[in-house]
């Protein structure tokens, strides 16, 4: 089964789950017209599946320019190898059916732009992005500050930050450790816990590194 599918049944089973242990006893009495080992086989994948999870994807923004140097470091834009490889890696994401609930970005040009690459691929606007004046070159601490902060309706989430705050912040994660964050580099972990105020204590576990020279 694939993570895209594991996220589907995740929210339909979670429904279902829910309905048979919380409702009125006529949602019972609806539910055992099932049969029996249809409920049963909803019971085992609930048990196997719904287990609550968050995923984090971290992103470093894409390459950035420098021959621009009467703008300041936070208004760098992407160069042209920068407007390349982020829809590209995006699309990515897309073929492997990760589902993306939120797109969260340093206000930095560079990472908003990014972002934004990001967020268009999936069909979603700016207006859409979370956008954090504290994510510019954000230390980890950080970035785990902002992470602790996100809604708890969001299941995965897409934050796009700068080096070496993305780097240092992935290696806290997992056991899995990096040199350095590439640009458009992602970083992706799966935490479980239900609510992101508790993903720094939650057993989290590596789920891929990918990059845009990672052919």
């Amino acid at each position: 089964m694939s993570d895209y599918e594991k996220w589907l049944y995740n929210r339909l089973l979670n429904s279902l789950v829910n309905t048979y242990l919380q409702v009125t006893d006529v949602c019972l009495f609806k539910l055992s017209e099932f049969n029996c080992s249809f409920t049963l086989m909803l019971l085992y994948l609930a048990a196997k599946y719904c287990i609550p999870m968050k995923k984090l994807l971290v992103i470093r923004h894409a390459k950035s320019s420098w021959d621009l140097t009467a703008l300041t470091d936070f208004d760098r834009q992407l160069n042209e190898r920068g407007h390349n490889d982020a829809p590209m890696m995006a699309k990515r994401l897309l073929d492997k059916q990760i589902a993306i609930d939120a797109f969260v970005s340093s206000t930095a040009t560079r990472a908003l732009t990014t972002a934004t690459y990001f967020a268009a691929t999936y069909q979603q606007g700016e207006n859409r992005i979370l956008q954090f004046d504290e994510l510019y070159n954000a230390s980890a601490n950080t970035i785990l500050k902002v992470v602790s902060h996100l809604s708890k309706t969001i299941e995965t989430a897409a934050l796009f930050a700068h080096n070496p705050g993305v780097t240092d912040f992935a290696n806290t994660l997992t056991t899995t450790q990096i040199d350095s964050m590439p640009t458009c580099g992602i970083f992706a972990v799966k935490a479980q816990c239900d609510a992101w105020e508790d993903f720094k204590k939650a057993k989290k576990e590596f789920w891929f590194f990918d990059y845009p020279k990672n052919l």
